[in-house]
């Protein structure tokens, strides 16, 4: 039986049951959490903002760093819109906001839905983030999409 508990707060790499692999810091949910947020009665890992049940998980391992820039997390938590961007972006866990905002870059596109809003959340880094590297990709966001 997969225990889960041994991962909280390490960073890991989860290979799900569609074989997907997304890596980051994981938070540990218990199952009467689980059941009572989520309907599910079983405990799960939680890797910026994406709950993976036991069931959903295939592989887990603990790595010592990550494997890119950004990864299958950010890929969906930006394809998740606005809303979920600006929930990581003002959070106070610099890593995922340093992966996500990189994401952003390679991604967007004036055809993304939420383009105004998340540009809105990139003018207000570039503008003011204390994270350098969050600052200074906000900033060639802003030059990419050709509002200086």
């Amino acid at each position: 039986m997969m225990n889960l508990r041994k991962y909280d707060g390490r960073l890991v790499s989860i290979t799900d049951t569609c074989g997907e692999i997304f890596e980051g810091a994981a938070e540990y949910l218990v199952r009467d959490y689980c059941m009572h947020e989520f309907g599910r009665d079983e405990d799960s890992l939680q890797i910026a903002n994406i709950l993976f049940f036991k069931d959903d998980i295939k592989r887990i391992k603990k790595i010592d760093s990550f494997s890119s820039p950004y990864g299958r997390a950010e890929i969906v938590n930006f394809e998740d819109g606005a809303d979920v961007i600006d929930d990581i972006l003002s959070g106070d866990n610099d890593e995922f906001r340093v992966r996500l905002i990189r994401c952003i870059e390679d991604r967007l596109t004036k055809q993304n839905p939420d383009y105004n809003a998340i540009m809105s959340i990139v003018h207000s880094l570039a503008a003011g983030a204390e994270n350098g590297e969050i600052k200074a990709v906000a900033l060639r966001i802003e030059q990419k999409q050709g509002i200086t």
